[in-house]
């Protein structure tokens, strides 16, 4: 092996790993306090432009069940898998111009009977007031009907966009930032570093950890200014637990996110293997108690991810739309 070959290999291998040898590590509650300030900058920041994709791979298999889970009255499975992506420039202005496209499908089966499925592409543009569509979707309605390919362009006027609109709404109540933080830094399984300028931190949570966070949010919420005694805490700690354990199993759960170096939320991705327990209930009209008419079971597997970019050079371009008609946008 020559010389040259040995120098390349371990740079090779530092820019396949993302620097992460050469990351510097971050306090986790500082890696918190930065997170949640990246929230609330991204929700409420004005941009010039955005760029985003999104894609997502996510099952869930609900069960209706009795007495017990392994006494299923009905299972309904659920499949979701998409790619998307979406290019917005001049924001804010009246020369504020979209481009986007979807692929994906989506299906739903009950007690391993198809019972519908969607799925297809479709191109999403803005432009001048006027939105565009263009799309190719089969779609199967009921288990014994028929699958239907459609194919179409269609365009509606829907007026100036205002991308400041809703503002005032969206940022997060600072009562809620600091829950939220709190609940945060109650988190043991945390990996903040900073690679080429950003800020990585992944989360890792357990159920034990879910438990452990929400018992520590609770006491910080409702007794601040006093420490819980050992027996306190393990009261209260098993208090949480038997909610949770009513309402949430988790087996799998694991959270990246980047900040860039504007302290913008630039990625996210998520992987998660759990279930969610619920309850319907009901009055009897005759004994005016609460009854339980519906128990279910969720299992949701799967993992998305979200990348964001703000400003700089956004450049598309559109599609020639003579061909497109006027007419009611497509609902899904």
């Amino acid at each position: 092996m020559k010389l040259k070959t040995l120098i390349f290999l371990p740079v090779a291998l530092v820019a396949l790993t993302g620097c992460e040898l050469f990351a510097k590590k971050v306090d986790s509650q500082e890696a918190n306090k930065q997170v949640v300030e990246a929230m609330q900058k991204t929700t409420t920041e004005e941009h010039k432009a955005i760029q985003a994709t999104i894609s997502a791979e996510l099952s869930a298999i609900d069960i209706e069940y009795l007495d017990s889970i392994e006494q299923p009255k009905a299972k309904t499975e659920t499949l979701l898998d998409f790619d998307a992506s979406a290019k917005i420039k001049n924001m804010n202005t009246e020369t504020v111009q979209m481009a986007g496209n979807l692929q994906g499908r989506f299906s739903s089966k009950l007690d391993d009977v198809e019972q519908s499925k969607l799925e297809g592409n479709a191109g999403l543009y803005y432009d001048a007031g006027w939105l565009y569509a263009d799309y190719k979707i089969t779609t199967k309605k009921t288990p014994t009907g028929p699958t239907v390919t459609e194919e179409n362009k269609v365009k509606a006027n829907i007026g100036p966009l205002d991308f400041t609109q809703g503002t005032e709404v969206v940022p997060i109540d600072p009562k809620n930032t600091e829950q939220l933080e709190a609940l945060l830094n109650g988190l043991d399984n945390i990996n903040a570093r900073i690679i080429r300028g950003e800020l990585h931190v992944t989360y890792e949570l357990t159920q034990d950890d879910l438990i452990d966070a929400v018992t520590n949010l609770f006491i910080t919420t409702f007794s601040p200014n006093s420490e819980p005694t050992s027996e306190e805490y393990a009261t209260i700690r098993e208090g949480v637990a038997e909610g949770l354990n009513k309402s949430i199993n988790i087996r799998t759960l694991k959270i990246d996110l980047v900040l860039n170096k504007e302290g913008l939320l630039g990625k996210i991705e998520a992987n998660l293997d759990l279930d969610t327990f619920s309850e319907t209930k009901e009055y009897n009209e005759t004994t005016l108690q609460q009854e339980v008419v519906k128990r279910n079971k969720i299992t949701i597997k799967g993992g998305f991810s979200l990348g964001m970019k703000y400003d700089g050079d956004v450049t598309f371009e559109l599609p020639d739309f003579t061909s497109y008609t006027e007419a009611p946008l497509p609902t899904i």
